[in-house]
């Protein structure tokens, strides 16, 4: 059996959710955050459920030269796995070689970070649901974090190793001051 995707929409385009990036947007419906203030309730609603081969011949149809990360919306608070979710991410860096950007409304301590870390093709990562009274990225007082994915190479008994790690990058959100 396929996993499938709750899918709200695939294709729009946003050049201020992943700093520097023109990112495809895929849209993941059935959130369960529920957050007092949202502003996507949209992606309460069920959605379609595609497999990732339907999602990729999505992604595929929208995408343009100028796109240079792919964004998934809302991939953890749905009923969607981190395996399953791993699954795509693989799936859609090895198909269009460009890097996948997750925004999680999961906790930093629930997400798994150190693991998601490793996936391939993911390199950024939102961390935190919305709190309308503490409010978005931009603000200083939010409980949101975005990460950059980044290494290491580490020597250990004379074997070298590759150590990934993820680097806070919340600042430029908040016009490049750290």
């Amino acid at each position: 059996m396929y996993p499938v995707y709750p899918i709200y929409s695939v294709g729009g385009i946003t050049l201020s959710e992943v700093p520097g990036k023109t990112a495809l947007i895929v849209e993941f419906a059935n959130c369960q955050q529920r957050c007092p203030g949202c502003h996507s309730q949209h992606l309460w609603d069920p959605g379609e459920s595609l497999n990732i081969s339907e999602v990729l011949t999505h992604i595929d149809s929208t995408l343009s030269e100028d796109i240079n990360c792919i964004l998934l919306m809302g991939g953890t608070t749905n009923g969607i796995t981190l395996e399953t979710l791993k699954k795509l991410v693989e799936a859609i860096y090895r198909r269009f070689s460009i890097p996948v950007a997750i925004y999680s409304g999961l906790p930093e301590e629930e997400t798994r970070m150190s693991e998601m870390a490793t996936w391939y093709g993911l390199d950024y990562l939102k961390t935190g649901d919305y709190r309308e009274d503490r409010g978005g990225l931009e603000c200083p007082k939010s409980n949101q974090k975005f990460y950059k994915r980044d290494f290491r190479h580490a020597l250990k008994d004379n074997v070298l190793k590759v150590e990934f790690f993820w680097e806070d990058i919340t600042y430029k959100f908040r016009g490049g001051e750290r």
